[in-house]
């Protein structure tokens, strides 16, 4: 007997062959990887992506399996650290940046902007800045009077510092400082509390400073 295999169904067991295959590429894929580890140094074999256990004999303190989650585990998944172990999720080696010293060239780069729209009104002395030290270039610029006790020798000061934003206006960050007048103290005599001022140094130390006088007292002896 002569058997016939009808088009229809050879399409249809073809697309069926053509789907599982397709499905078990897929799943290929998709299959996830351990990677063990026993020293930081070995991370480089793993993967992005990878479920990443981490496990170093002879550890004594958890600070190390932090800093290594840390640098090497993305934050976006569950991390479990149970010492001395840490699974989580590999997220391949992070770039390290010290977020204090991003920020103080942050704060120079915005000085020296701030300082060369500043610079040509200078040695103007219609435009207010008083020169109070040629050795450093240091002026400072009363921006509003203040009501309070005047800064005397011997006086707590406390003042609030901001510093330049990208356009050359103080920016949200700030300092408090508190510091004993002296005759030292040039920029700050005979200033009220309650005033605001800009100091500006174009020397060797460039300074920029947004400064507002927020408490003056006199200690007692």
């Amino acid at each position: 007997m002569k058997m016939t295999v009808f088009p229809s169904i050879g399409v249809a067991l073809g697309i069926a062959f053509s789907v599982f295959f397709a499905q078990e590429a897929i799943s290929a894929e998709k299959a996830q990887r351990l990677c063990l580890v026993n020293s930081p140094s070995e991370v480089t074999a793993c993967r992005r992506g990878d479920s990443l256990y981490y496990q170093q004999q002879g550890l004594v303190h958890g600070k190390y399996l932090l800093d290594f989650a840390a640098q090497y585990c993305d934050t976006n998944y569950e991390i479990n650290i149970q010492f001395p172990y840490v699974l989580c999720v590999y997220s391949g080696i992070k770039e390290k940046i010290n977020a204090q010293e991003v920020r103080k060239k942050e704060i120079e780069s915005n000085t020296r902007t701030a300082l060369r729209k500043v610079c040509n009104q200078l040695d103007k002395p219609e435009s207010g800045w008083k020169q109070i030290s040629s050795d450093d270039e240091r002026r400072v610029l009363i921006t509003a009077q203040g009501t309070g006790p005047i800064i005397q020798d011997g006086d707590e000061v406390t003042i609030r510092v901001r510093y330049p934003g990208k356009d050359g206006k103080p920016e949200k960050f700030e300092e408090l400082k508190t510091f004993l007048a002296t005759k030292g103290s040039f920029e700050f005599q005979g200033i009220r509390q309650g005033s605001s001022l800009i100091i500006a140094s174009n020397g060797e130390k460039k300074i920029f400073e947004f400064v507002d006088i927020l408490v003056v007292t006199n200690p007692k002896p």
